[in-house]
């Protein structure tokens, strides 16, 4: 299991060989999958995993909580091998497009559960974190204008040509919030930060002159 000084890595991998026995996934499932490891502070490898389905993932955020679980976030072209039963969006919610997805693995790399996140367009998480309370935050940027912004959201609807996202996930993966954040032309959202009294921070770029 993870330590409270072990190293986690995630990247992704056409290699199967990489896997240790007893994880999520040791069989390479598609084009490229997940990689998800774990270091001792001396460099041994404690597991490794495997996460995908059918198609290609790539993991961009990774974060550990204070029990060892470890939450990762990234995009996938998958319909399957990714999501399971009771999170936000249990089945892919776009045919001809890139989706989020947000994942929890145990500290011995076992998969908790795992949700797609977005709509009918492309939809790039390209940060993570975890609140003090243990919930994963994910930022990016999206063209979806549905499966984004739930119904208390600061921007309940897209503005333009692309806007930015942030979304926090409950501990079981279910949507607790999401919404948009931009303006009329482009927004990316690089970078989210949990502040101690709950409250979200989130860096990144625009071209609009109003809305941001």
């Amino acid at each position: 299991d993870v330590g409270a000084t072990d190293i986690i890595c995630v990247g992704r991998s056409m290699t199967p060989s990489l896997t240790t026995s007893g994880t999520h996934q040791t069989v390479l499932r598609g084009v490229l999958d997940v990689l998800l490891f774990a270091f001792t502070p001396t460099g041994q490898r404690r597991w490794a995993t495997l996460y995908g389905g059918d198609s290609t993932e790539v993991a961009t955020g990774v974060s550990i909580d204070a029990g060892g679980n470890i939450f990762i976030t990234g995009f996938t072209n998958s319909a399957s091998g990714i999501a399971t039963a009771g999170t936000y969006q249990s089945t892919r919610p776009g045919i001809h497009s890139a989706e989020a997805f947000v994942a929890e693995f145990t500290s011995s790399g076992r998969l908790l559960w795992g949700t797609y996140y977005g709509g009918a367009e492309l939809d790039f998480p390209y940060a993570m974190t975890l609140t003090t309370s243990g919930d994963p935050v994910i930022g990016g940027w999206t063209w979806s204008s549905w499966g984004i912004a739930s119904g208390s959201a600061f921007s309940p609807s897209l503005r333009g040509d692309f806007d930015g996202f942030v979304a926090r996930f409950t501990a079981t993966g279910a949507l607790a919030w999401g919404s948009y954040y931009g303006g009329t032309g482009w927004e990316q959202i690089q970078t989210v930060c949990a502040t101690r009294d709950g409250n979200i921070l989130v860096g990144g770029w625009t071209d609009s002159d109003a809305g941001i």
